[in-house]
C-alpha cells in the first residue's frame, strides 16, 4: 500500500533561454546575389530551400548579431550586406546591415516568435554595389 502524496513544489519556468547561430563556415557570400544562411550547418547557398531549418520548439528569437570576416568595403563606397531573420520564406522585422568599414551588426530591438515546425533561414542581400565576398557568422537568443 502506497502511503500519502506528498506536497507540491512551485512551478519550473519552463526551461531558460539559449543561444542559436550559424554562418558560413569557410564559404563567403556571393557579392552580387541573395544569399541564404542556415542555423548550425555551415554554409551559404542560393536557394532558400537548401539553407532553411525546422525549428523543433516554440519560442522567441531576439538579440540578433551578425560578425563578418572582414569589411564590405572602403569608406564612402556604399557597399554592405543587409541580413535579415526569414521565417517560413518570409522576411521578418529583426534585420540589421554592415555597412562600407563595418564588420559588426546588431538588432537588439525587434523580436519574432516561432512555433515548433516553422522554417528558419538568415537571408543576405548585398548591396548594389557588390561588397566584399566575406564569411560571416550570426548569433541569436532563443527563448522558449
Amino acid at each position: 500500500m502506497a502511503g500519502p502524496t506528498g506536497p507540491t513544489g512551485p512551478a519550473g519556468s519552463g526551461g531558460g533561454s539559449f543561444i542559436v547561430g550559424g554562418g558560413t563556415g569557410g564559404a563567403n557570400l556571393v557579392a552580387n546575389a541573395l544569399n541564404f544562411v542556415p542555423m548550425f550547418h555551415g554554409g551559404d547557398f542560393s536557394t532558400e530551400a537548401e539553407a532553411d531549418q525546422v525549428v523543433p520548439v516554440t519560442g522567441t528569437l531576439s538579440y540578433f548579431s551578425v560578425r563578418l570576416e572582414g569589411s564590405p568595403g572602403a569608406a564612402a563606397s556604399a557597399k554592405a550586406y543587409t541580413f535579415t531573420v526569414r521565417k517560413n520564406g518570409a522576411d521578418t522585422t529583426i534585420t540589421c546591415m554592415t555597412f562600407e568599414v563595418t564588420m559588426n551588426c546588431s538588432d537588439t530591438t525587434n523580436s519574432v516568435g516561432f512555433s515548433a515546425g516553422d522554417l528558419i533561414t538568415i537571408g543576405v542581400q548585398p548591396s548594389l554595389a557588390n561588397p566584399a565576398p566575406l564569411a560571416m557568422r550570426w548569433t541569436a537568443k532563443f527563448a522558449p
